[in-house]
């Protein structure tokens, strides 16, 4: 009676076990996945820009470099407001533009990183966790 005990004990621990497996192997699973498609989403976007996802969102009939200079005295009021030279407007949109590209790779750099990152860190707990799952299995067949 005693054995019987153990055993429902053992098979417990092994539903436990096998749950928490195949818990671990799919998330890890999933991690990789999301970070291979992702990756290759944006290495193939890089070579062929299909869509403009770090395009400039303007929803102004003027950009900011076009508005007029508004100085403000220590009150808060509008004391004048002087129209831009030409020659300012061209150094501010070369200083928006050079300012957007490098916005541009910061952020290619970053969502590379974060794919690179849950491909490597998705695909050895997968991996681990499977064949762990495995041996059990061929373990339990065994006995």
């Amino acid at each position: 009676m005693a054995e019987k005990k153990e055993t429902s004990k053992f098979t417990a621990l092994q539903y436990i076990r096998t749950i928490y497996l195949s818990l671990a192997a799919i998330i890890g699973l999933i991690c990789f996945i999301i970070g291979a498609t992702g990756g290759i989403k944006l290495i193939l976007n890089y070579w062929l820009p299909v869509d403009n996802y770090y395009g400039y969102y303007a929803p102004y009939e003027t950009t900011p470099c076009e508005s007029p200079k508004i100085t403000y005295d220590e009150t808060g009021k509008q004391i004048s407001s002087v129209p831009r030279s030409e020659a300012e407007i061209k150094l501010c949109e070369k200083r928006t533009a050079e300012n957007q590209d490098k916005q541009k790779t910061s952020d290619f750099n970053r969502e590379l990183t974060e794919a690179i990152a849950l491909s490597f860190v998705g695909f050895p707990v997968w991996l681990l966790h499977f064949w762990v799952m495995q041996q059990d299995w061929k373990k339990r067949k065994e006995d």
